[in-house]
């Protein structure tokens, strides 16, 4: 089976099993990688819902300090609107009478011709670059009304400097940087005909500096002037910060100087270093933003204005408005450095998501062995290795699954809340022990607000890791491993695990011992082996489950751990399902069993598991148990989908 059949059937059964919403139920917005703002495909204008709101040429944008409105010059309607970010989008007209016109007063009467850039100053002002009348407005929004600040003419862009209090104006076509100080309402050219700037374009305040890009040149320079001793003259120098290709807009956020671009990498960091970003979709991994045949999802051209700000809120979130053809919107787009984790299965830990939590959002924690860090293939290629050995992609493994379908189920309940699925995995080591060390650092970090720690065997951390003071292996130690075995076994199950072993003939003293040979040491059916496995691993969840109750989310509440048992076909699922199921009621750790539902459903997945690498799942395979999981966790209300915006768990369980 080809692998864009297979893509064509995920698809499918997305659209089928959950964007089917009832008629009526309220819809919010998507907080993924890559999502919808407000708009639509079409011109058009309304206000309203952000799913029904129509913009034409959205083109300026600018976000208040508290990341609440988020301001948007409409360029085709000759309006002012705003999205209400805090109010799931919510669009709404502010200022502008939809006809052509430069008509200052109360905001129902000002009109605008053409409005294309935006600039939020101090004191609740929104300043508009009216690019049909060449003039720059000034917005009061706690008055309620526009004026005229000046008329330098048709320029391209603008950006506040808090530092001067001025707005610095771009003209790129007359070859002019200008500088209006806000105080005195003069305007004073810092550059014209320069060699270095000879085009000045796109303005961003970046590191206590205005930051200026040429519409040609790839330099991005950072702007110092001095006023000298003559009236309206200034000594300017440029320092260059950065590069890009054919840059049209700038925007900032978390250290990063970000630019929409003309050429071939539509978005890109240009500083303190130049990388493109990486457009993540839920299906695949857009390389050099449209593989094939597929349509782009962003593409500049030089003469266009487009809209870029950060959001205030939230690091490294880029709003785009993007006024292309088929593209009459406004999307965000999330850079989480992708292209350093996206193919790589040698990181624990998955895609970079900023420590500190956005607002709204419930944070999951995924702990695993090879199982969940295995970035799947849709189908083997023949005369290939598998997958994960050079071409696997981290969006199709069990967690990234999840993150799309609890979000998806969010926004179709109406729900405000968006759900981040971290990723935490070692191949081969059993969750329960790392869990207790690295597992409790990355939720105290993150604000983890609940962890799901995947079932597995493994059980020779006791035999070559030393144990804390509650019997739980700790880290690696390589002067620990060169003690003889007989010195490092700890009392108790540990010990007793390994004379049942000796005496039954399983291993011999003084070897290796253990391996995880599970069909040659598990020995199920041994009640005394039973017990002995039972006790290391139960234990050793049970502590970590302990200790995720002693902590506190930012939210006030302690993170909640719940096991998660999924069938292998490389391991006797009837035995190991009693056996996980015991564990998690000895030791009081909550359990989720999909096995019913996965056993019913795998062969209408087929293929869930690979040939080899043990019967690793495909992509298919962790989107069955993704679709399972996230059913669990709905219905026993381990997350919320209330519209308070606590990141709060349910009482379920």
């Amino acid at each position: 089976m080809n692998r864009s059949l297979l893509h064509f059937q995920q698809v499918i059964f997305f659209i089928l099993a959950v964007l089917l919403p009832s008629a009526g139920r309220p819809i919010t917005p998507v907080d993924s990688f890559n999502n919808l703002v407000a708009g639509g495909d079409c011109s058009g204008f309304k206000d309203g819902p952000f799913y029904e709101a129509r913009f034409s040429s959205p083109s300026g944008l600018a976000v208040d300090e508290k990341g609440d409105r988020l301001f948007v010059a409409d360029s085709g309607n000759h309006r002012i609107r705003v999205v209400y970010l805090h109010e799931n989008n919510r669009v709404e007209t502010l200022a502008g009478t939809g006809t052509a016109g430069k008509a200052d007063g109360p905001l129902a009467s000002a009109s605008f011709n053409g409005p294309n850039c935006l600039s939020l100053l101090p004191s609740s002002r929104l300043a508009v670059g009216d690019a049909g009348n060449g003039l720059l407005r000034l917005i009061d929004l706690a008055s309620k009304k526009t004026s005229t600040l000046a008329a330098p003419g048709k320029f391209w862009n603008m950006a506040y400097s808090p530092k001067e209090d001025s707005l610095y104006l771009s003209l790129p076509k007359e070859t002019e940087l200008v500088r209006l100080d806000l105080k005195t309402a003069r305007a004073a050219t810092l550059l014209l005909h320069n060699d270095q700037l000879p085009h000045p374009k796109a303005l961003c305040w970046y590191h206590d500096k205005i930051c200026v890009a040429d519409a040609d040149l790839p330099t991005v320079y950072g702007v110092d002037a001095q006023a000298t001793t003559l009236p309206s003259r200034f000594s300017v120098s440029l320092t260059a910060i950065g590069s890009g290709d054919h840059i049209t807009e700038l925007a900032a956020s978390d250290g990063l100087l970000y630019a929409l671009q003309a050429g071939k990498d539509p978005l890109a960091r240009v500083a303190p270093a130049y990388a493109p970003v990486s457009l993540a979709t839920p299906w695949d991994f857009i390389d050099n933003n449209a593989p094939g045949d597929l349509e782009p999802l962003l593409q500049f051209q030089s003469g266009t204005p487009v809209g870029f700000a950060a959001s205030t809120i939230e690091a490294r979130k880029l709003l785009i408005a993007y006024p292309g053809y088929g593209f009459q919107n406004i999307i965000s787009v999330k850079d989480y450095d992708f292209d350093s984790t996206w193919y790589s299965t040698d990181s624990p830990l998955d895609f970079r998501y900023p420590v500190k939590k956005p607002p709204k959002t419930f944070r999951i924690l995924m702990l695993g062995d090879s199982r969940l860090v295995n970035a799947p293939t849709l189908a083997e290629k023949e005369g290939k290795d598998p997958a994960w050995k050079g071409e696997s992609l981290r969006i199709y493994t069990i967690p990234k699954r999840l993150e799309l379908i609890l979000n998806t189920e969010a926004a179709l309940r109406g729900s405000d809340i968006h759900f981040e699925v971290l990723m935490l995995g070692h191949p081969g080591q059993n969750p329960a022990f790392f869990g207790n060390t690295q597992g409790l650092e990355v939720a105290k970090d993150y604000d983890v607000d609940l962890v799901l720690s995947l079932w597995s065997m493994v059980w020779m951390d006791y035999y070559s890791k030393p144990v804390d003071a509650d019997g739980v292996p700790k880290a690696l130690d390589g002067e620990y491993l060169l003690k003889p075995l007989s010195s490092r076994i700890p009392p108790g199950a540990p010990t007793r695990f390994y004379r049942h072993c000796l005496e039954k003939g399983w291993c011999q003293e003084g070897s290796a011992f253990p391996s995880n040979d599970y069909g040659k040491y598990t020995k199920m059916d041994d009640p005394e082996v039973y017990q002995d496995l039972l006790e290391m691993i139960g234990h050793a969840l049970q502590v970590f489950s302990q200790r995720l109750q002693g902590m506190k989310t930012s939210g006030g509440l302690a993170p909640k751990c719940i096991s998660v048992y999924v069938p292998h076909r490389s391991w006797p699922q009837d035995i190991f399902e009693d056996f996980w199921r015991e564990l998690c009621g000895k030791y009081q750790v909550p359990l989720i069993d999909i096995a019913p539902a996965y056993n019913t459903l795998k062969t209408s997945f087929y293929p869930v598991n690979e040939r080899d690498l043990s019967k690793h799942y495909t992509a298919m395979g962790d989107y069955l148990i993704a679709e399972l999981l996230a059913r669990s966790l709905i219905e026993e209300k381990d997350v919320p989908f209330d519209s308070t915006g606590d990141s709060v768990p349910g009482s379920g369980r």
